[in-house]
């Protein structure tokens, strides 16, 4: 249900947020659930100057192999990706899907109406939840394309675990209003479940329909996507027509899933990536 404007404006002081330098603006949709309108919580992060700024998106994954209903409600952003780009002169908003966060709405993706969590292993259930996140990230995209400081022209769009899946997907159904994707540790389902690669392999090649490059960063001893699993996606979506570059990180297993917070891995080859697409 949608939150008054005065309760907004008392979430909008959360201290994690207001620590970083960001900011979470709610985004008012055209979605509904139940009747109601739909408000996304996006954490906004601005570069120095009055703009306005390319914008770059980017998306959140999943709580976990364990979701619970405290666990979605933590705003997910990387501060990390945030300086980066913004040094850059990009404007990087961190959208939060329907229950995640301070967003309205309930968090269909991960949890069952009861608050268990939900089995996504399976191929109807990931279409259908998938299917629902993209009109999450489309909703969010068309408000912030409307903000005074946003640069006209296409955006850079990328993501975390489910984020980067859902962004590469994104890029293949909107070729034309998408510059770059930024894939890190991409995919919708860890291979605990036997239909991973099934799952994994059908949303990612949809976005091999992007006529530009992408870039996928991977790391050694992700719990979720070995790197043989990714490499077996990203050679699919290459078959497929897909256009990309892969990278592989050589971290220990707390990091592997988590290369977006390492920013010494990263910085050099998403540099270059993004020199490449202004070029």
């Amino acid at each position: 249900m949608a939150l008054p404007l005065a309760a907004r404006a008392q979430l909008d002081v959360d201290p994690t947020v207001t620590a970083s330098g960001g900011r979470s603006d709610f985004l008012k949709t055209t979605l509904t659930e139940d009747g109601h309108s739909i408000s996304l919580e996006a954490v906004i992060f601005r570069p120095p100057g009055v703009g306005p700024f390319p914008l770059a998106v980017f998306n959140h994954g999943s709580t976990g192999r364990n979701p619970t209903a405290e666990r979605v409600k933590r705003t997910w952003f990387s501060l990390e990706l945030a300086g980066f780009l913004n040094q850059r002169g990009w404007l990087v908003a961190f959208p939060q899907r329907r229950g995640r966060g301070k967003s309205d709405g309930f968090c269909d993706e991960e949890l069952l109406r009861n608050g268990k969590a939900k089995f996504a292993c399976d191929k109807d259930t990931a279409q259908a939840d998938s299917a629902r996140a993209l009109s999450d990230i489309d909703a969010a995209i068309d408000v912030l394309r409307e903000r005074p400081d946003v640069a006209p022209g296409p955006i850079l769009i990328g993501g975390h675990s489910r984020g980067g899946v859902l962004s590469v997907v994104y890029a293949g159904t909107h070729s034309a209003e998408t510059l770059g994707v930024l894939n890190f540790v991409g995919g919708w389902i860890h291979e605990g479940c036997r239909a991973a690669d099934l799952i994994n392999q059908e949303l990612l090649l949809r976005g091999a329909r992007f006529d530009r490059p992408t870039i996928w960063l991977y790391g050694q001893g992700d719990t979720f996507y070995s790197i043989a699993h990714s490499r077996r996606n990203f050679v699919a979506f290459e078959n497929a027509g897909g256009k990309g570059q892969f990278f592989e990180f050589d971290t220990p297993t707390a990091v592997g899933h988590n290369v977006i917070h390492h920013p010494y891995l990263w910085t050099q080859p998403v540099g270059e990536y993004l020199d490449a697409l202004h070029a």
